[in-house]
């Protein structure tokens, strides 16, 4: 394929993703009808942008609670290949990182963890709750015009701002909503019934959980234009008063990354195409780090990232007091949700 044909393609499948991520439901023939695209060229299109890992989700991440939290550890373990694939089959674990530079792995867990007393054990750089995850929408464009447009907003960064750390409703979710959670968390665009009788659920309790979907979950849609495996992927922990900032910064990269607040750092998942990027990407957080915009920030490259089976139901803090404070975990039958294609964080 020429490179005109393959940035044509390329168009049709970001107006397409534009439609997902603004409406992560919305049916094919609104597609079709919305980007002058056929109703079978759309199917075929989404098909091959989610299988190849171009379009990511959308899927689904938990919000905090008063009733359920999750916690992000990164810490350096001497032995980081066996750490990861422990963590791995461990489970409350949401999600682990192996990765090279400040810190070995990243953890995201559904239960607080002593992570002090694993093996091989050796630093902690980081333990603290997890807050809302964001996806900005991707922009259509070269990376060369992405970083100058980051570099034209640090001209005038403005006045400090953090980001607003909130917590949703106390989530009352019983087994069966969280089956629901384990079918759908990794694309909520899946064939409902087929699902749904996976996990012996009822229809009726699909709906009524979908209404209330977005008080305890952030949907995400993900563009990655060269398909997201072939991407080197980065993970930046920063400790700044400009965090809202460095969200406007790096929305304008080309391909979608991932912010997470804790509660006092911001976590960014960036995805890079060569070696060029990655220095002109150093020089953008060298610049913000000397004009004081960063106090402290932190790096770590991808090497292998897994997202363990939700086969879980946790206990949510008022059903462990009914249970009498029982620390246990729900076996689900369900297992669809696997490590590649997922999304980061």
């Amino acid at each position: 394929m020429s490179e005109t044909s393959f940035l044509n393609k390329l168009r049709r499948c970001y107006r397409i993703y534009e439609q997902v991520y603004q409406d992560p439901l919305i049916p094919l023939y609104e597609i079709a009808r919305n980007t002058g695209l056929s109703r079978n060229t759309v199917s075929k299109y989404l098909h091959e942008m989610q299988e190849q890992g171009c379009l990511l989700g959308p899927y689904l991440r938990m919000k905090p609670t008063p009733t359920y939290r999750e916690y992000v550890y990164l810490a350096t373990f001497s032995d980081p290949k066996r750490t990861f694939t422990a963590l791995s089959h461990f489970p409350s674990v949401v999600d682990v990182v192996h990765t090279f530079g400040d810190w070995t792995t990243l953890l995201i867990t559904s239960q607080p963890l002593d992570i002090t007393r694993m093996y091989g054990f050796q630093d902690l750089v980081l333990s603290e709750c997890k807050y809302s995850t964001a996806t900005p929408k991707t922009e259509f464009t070269s990376w060369n015009a992405a970083l100058s447009k980051a570099s034209e907003i640090l001209e005038d960064p403005g006045p400090p701002s953090r980001l607003k750390r909130e917590m949703a409703p106390p989530l009352d979710w019983g087994e069966d909503q969280w089956k629901i959670y384990s079918s759908f968390n990794s694309n909520i665009r899946k064939t409902v019934t087929t699902s749904l009788q996976k996990v012996l659920v009822r229809y009726e309790t699909y709906t009524t959980w979908m209404e209330d979907l977005t008080t305890h979950c952030t949907v995400h849609t993900g563009f990655y234009p060269r398909s997201y495996s072939q991407y080197t992927g980065h993970w930046f922990l920063f400790s700044s008063s400009y965090e809202s900032l460095l969200v406007e910064v790096f929305s304008c990269l080309p391909a979608t990354p991932c912010i997470i607040e804790t509660e006092s750092h911001v976590l960014v998942f960036v995805c890079t195409v060569s070696s060029s990027t990655v220095k002109r990407l150093t020089g953008l957080i060298v610049d913000m780090k000397s004009g004081g915009l960063i106090k402290k920030v932190d790096h770590g490259l991808v090497l292998r990232e897994a997202h363990p089976p939700i086969d879980f139901c946790p206990f949510t803090r008022k059903e462990e007091k009914d249970h009498g404070e029982r620390n246990q975990y729900r076996k689900s039958p369900d297992r669809n949700r696997g490590a590649l294609h997922h999304g980061p964080g």
